[in-house]
């Protein structure tokens, strides 16, 4: 099962991050100004290729064509390497076509000179977790969860430790998010079939979890009445519905 939790907000918000970040913005956090209007590259005839490529980049973001909007900014890059939320931009243009390999590479990179950029971390652990590498996925959740406490991370991280069956610090991990007030006016988005995913109470998802790590233990008993919390807390929820479905049809 996946749980992604970012949403595509938050990737336009990365974009607009990285294509409207001002001079001033970057010195104040330490890092170099733009090149001037002047020193900008020109050909004949006044062409500015920057201002070109950057209006492709947006031509191409309402069309939805990821891949064109891919192109112009690896054509921005080249041209501002000093602008290094460009490479933000980047990574979020991959995350948006699901291309986790790409993903990792990018936020890698900028992880390596930026290590506090959380957004990078997110997207790393989200495409991590997207091609089977639960390992490094739960370590950028952990990395994330000690700064953030955002009861968000540690479901991942919870649904992660089930993955790899380290139920005892799966069932831990449960608990503390449980015992999260915050969690009650939370909704998380979770994959169900047919590649849907379904927006539920995070504390509903928090109890199917858990129904779900006691039944893998055995737990029959303990596990039916989680589901039967989770769907007290929303009745809609599909997957806790099929899991009642299938305990029901256990003998």
């Amino acid at each position: 099962m996946k749980f992604h939790t970012i949403r595509f907000a938050m990737f336009l918000a990365l974009l607009i991050a990285g294509m409207f970040t001002t001079a001033s913005a970057q010195k104040g956090k330490g890092g170099a100004a733009p090149a001037k209007t002047e020193d900008t590259p020109k050909q004949a005839g006044g062409y500015d290729p920057i201002k070109s490529y950057q209006q492709i980049f947006h031509s191409a973001l309402t069309y939805n064509d990821f891949a064109v909007a891919t192109d112009a900014m690896y054509h921005l890059i080249a041209l501002q390497p000093e602008q290094t939320a460009l490479k933000d931009t980047l990574a979020a243009l991959y995350f948006q076509r699901g291309a986790w390999p790409q993903v990792v590479i990018v936020t890698t990179e900028i992880l390596d000179a930026h290590p506090d950029n959380q957004s990078a971390l997110e997207l790393r652990a989200v495409a991590n977790q997207s091609i089977g590498r639960a390992k490094e996925s739960l370590a950028d959740y952990e990395t994330m969860y000690k700064s953030s406490k955002n009861p968000y991370h540690m479901y991942e991280i919870a649904a992660l430790q089930f993955t790899m069956k380290r139920f005892g610090e799966c069932e831990i991990s449960i608990n503390q998010l449980l015992g999260d007030e915050s969690i009650k006016e939370k909704t998380i988005a979770i994959s169900v079939e047919d590649g849907r995913s379904q927006d539920v109470p995070l504390a509903a998802a928090a109890m199917n979890l858990h129904g779900v790590l006691e039944l893998e233990q055995g737990k029959k008993e303990s596990a039916k009445t989680n589901f039967q919390t989770a769907l007290k807390i929303y009745p809609e929820f599909i997957l806790a519905k099929n899991n009642m479905d299938a305990i029901d049809k256990m003998k």
